[in-house]
């Protein structure tokens, strides 16, 4: 008769020792196994084994349980008073560890941290980060991963990280699943999850190693068991054989939806189908074939692009420097004669620099030469509004422009790039194999004799003595119990659990609310995101040559204004046109004024050395004062010779 013994810290009894009955195992694959008992205690007695205690269960010489206490019930009636008492192994602690894994971050430090001045910090130092965001079937270096580097990166992160005692047996899941991202998983949840691809694996846990070892098994590779029904069976066994759930194939349809920038530097995507089948005559419609529908990443290409337009610079003509200075176009210039015209530097029409940019901008990426140029000309023209008419003559225009040697057109480079997401290889066929063989549900109860610690789980399970079909069905044991003190083992067996009779639909659910996970790779292995969107550069402030007056100012600015005698000289034309109040009548042209802006009439008052003169702008109108160059002050000392006229005075601030 065997001997069961309790070992509890240093101390080991029998059971009898300890004063302990009632001892029941409940193993099962993907769950928490568990020993129950029950100790002869008063209720208000101390426990006699702690919560989080460990306890170790042997029959004899072999170890056949080791866990932790996770219950502890005190009962009572008038005749009797225990204390139960629950033990659970270390799936109890994958059930209440959430999973992290590590995500590279960067870690944002100053550079000098005597720099009290500025909160802002001036560096990223990368830095490894755990997260409860998981990307399975990855890993942080980018590199795909089986079900099985899967489940070993979980189980490592629960022993090394959280000192879960247990360690890694041989992992026979050895699928390309489909990648997930998902969150705030549990570590059993994430092995459970991984699992739904492989419904012919069980998880086997083997307790005579001095910490436990969980094994992950095919239903092939199983020890095969076969037990005789007058022999050794209690009862006639409850069993049934899945028919439903022998599949006739397995069709999955990959999606992946690509984009990327066509020839015109517009955004294009397309979405390509994959079909993948087993057997691979099957039409994927046959009653009870598998149909997945698996969304991929595809393709991404993240462009710079530039729309650019370019023009030759045509400064022999007349309507190249009307296009560029419009204020020639006004209707009072009048006899415009282009004398002679060059460009500054002279040598840059001999490096083919004959191009001007007209839109868009010359980035660097797009290795096209610019450079800044003056375009000049001497030209005659005549002013004539109303009365007032001015020949001018022998006048120098200049115009700035970006002289480029590149053609209009779209010009575009690749910034990144993302790869499609890999098919996963073979996950039709090995699906199929997992599924197609009959399974026989229900449970078997041996007969009663003492218990010899032997486990059940992860077995191939055949019958004699009844059906003949019983006696070759190696159908999976996916759970044992064990009524210790009486001897009697129930084994249940047949399909996962997750695959109940009937229940054909589940069978898809280990794909449901999958997303693309691609653009994840990268965020995980570098801290940045996976991918952007194209970019087209501005080309604001790139066209000095749109600047409408001399040296291509664009602000409404005068130079030094000088009026001696009535004489106009610098960049204006003036004239006296009348006397209003005494002071005389001014009406003034800038030769660069824009967008048709006019100078409607002056004022001049002489009168204590101050110098003043008022004006209006008919689009849109404005007031504005004329400023002594010399000071800056509306009150200056013109000092010198004097005429009835101001020395010299400039325009400010007419922006």
């Amino acid at each position: 008769m065997p001997t069961y013994y309790i070992k509890y810290g240093s101390i080991e009894k029998t059971t009898a020792e300890w004063d302990v009955e009632g001892l029941r195992l409940s193993s099962r694959s993907l769950e928490v196994e568990t020993l129950t008992f029950r100790a002869n205690q008063n209720i208000d007695d101390d426990p006699l084994f702690a919560f989080d205690g460990e306890l170790v269960f042997r029959v004899d010489d072999l170890v056949f349980f080791r866990g932790r206490v996770t219950d502890i019930e005190r009962t009572g009636t008038a005749e009797t008073e225990s204390v139960a008492y629950t033990v659970s192994n270390a799936w109890y602690d994958l059930e209440h560890l959430v999973f992290e894994q590590k995500w590279r971050a960067g870690k944002f430090t100053k550079q000098d941290p005597d720099e009290d001045d500025d909160d802002v910090p001036d560096a990223a130092v990368p830095e490894d980060k755990n997260l409860t965001r998981l990307l399975l079937g990855y890993s942080v270096d980018g590199e795909r991963m089986a079900s099985d580097a899967v489940i070993r990166e979980v189980l490592a992160y629960a022993i090394n990280v959280c000192q879960v005692a247990l360690q890694i047996g041989g992992i026979e899941a050895t699928l390309q699943i489909p990648s997930e991202d998902v969150t705030d998983l549990t570590c059993a949840e994430v092995i459970q999850r991984v699992l739904r691809w492989h419904p012919a694996c069980v998880t086997v846990v083997d307790y005579a190693t001095a910490v436990p070892t969980l094994h992950i098994r095919k239903r092939d590779n199983g020890e095969q068991r076969t037990l005789d029904y007058k022999s050794q069976l209690l009862e006639i066994p409850s069993l049934r054989p899945c028919y439903e759930q022998k599949a006739a194939g397995v069709r999955i349809t990959y999606t992946r939806l690509h984009t990327a920038v066509d020839s015109n530097g517009e955004p294009s995507e397309w979405k390509e189908v994959i079909e993948r089948k087993w057997p691979a005559d099957i039409t994927g419609h046959e009653l009870r074939c598998v149909r997945f529908t698996i969304e991929l990443q595809g393709s991404q290409s993240t462009s710079l692009v530039q729309k650019l337009k370019t023009g030759l610079i045509r400064h022999e003509s007349d309507e190249w420097w009307k296009d560029h200075l419009t204020w020639l176009k006004d209707k009072r210039v009048k006899n415009f004669v282009l004398l002679t015209s060059g460009v500054t530097p002279e040598d840059l029409t001999k490096k083919a620099y004959r191009r001007e940019v007209l839109e868009g901008a010359i980035a660097p990426w797009m290795n096209k030469p610019e450079t800044p140029a003056t375009v000049w000309a001497q030209v005659n023209y005549t002013v004539i509004d109303g009365d007032f008419e001015e020949t001018r003559t022998n006048q120098r225009l200049e115009c700035n422009v970006r002289t480029t040697t590149a053609s209009s057109g779209t010009y575009q480079v690749q910034a990144s790039s993302l790869a499609a997401e890999d098919i996963p290889v073979g996950l039709e066929k090995d699906f199929y194999e997992q599924i197609n063989t009959l399974q026989y549900q229900g449970t078997v109860a041996l007969a009663n004799e003492d218990w010899d610690g032997r486990y059940w789980v992860g077995t191939r399970l055949n019958l004699t003595g009844l059906r003949p079909e019983w006696e070759t069905m190696d159908t999976m044991v996916q759970g044992m119990e064990v009524d210790i003190d009486a001897g009697a083992v129930t084994l249940t067996v047949g399909p996962a659990t997750w695959l109940a009779p009937g229940d054909f639909i589940d069978l898809t659910r280990g794909n449901r609310n999958r997303m693309p996970t691609a653009n994840l790779i990268a965020q995980r292995k570098t801290g940045k995101s996976g991918t952007d969107k194209n970019s087209e550069i501005p080309s604001a402030g790139v066209r000095e040559n749109t600047a409408l007056g001399a040296g291509g100012q664009t602000s409404l600015r005068m130079g030094a204004l000088v009026l001696a005698n009535s004489a106009a000289t610098g960049f204006a034309s003036i004239a006296v046109t009348g006397t209003a109040s005494g002071a005389p009548l001014l009406a003034i042209w800038p030769s660069h004024i824009t967008k048709g802006m006019w100078v409607q009439e002056a004022t001049y008052t002489d009168g204590d050395g101050i110098y003043k003169a008022n004006f209006l702008m008919s689009t849109p109108e404005r007031t504005g004062d004329f400023v002594c160059d010399c000071c800056g002050s509306d009150t200056p000392d013109p000092g010198g010779d004097t005429t009835d006229v101001p020395t010299s005075f400039s325009v400010l601030n007419q922006q």
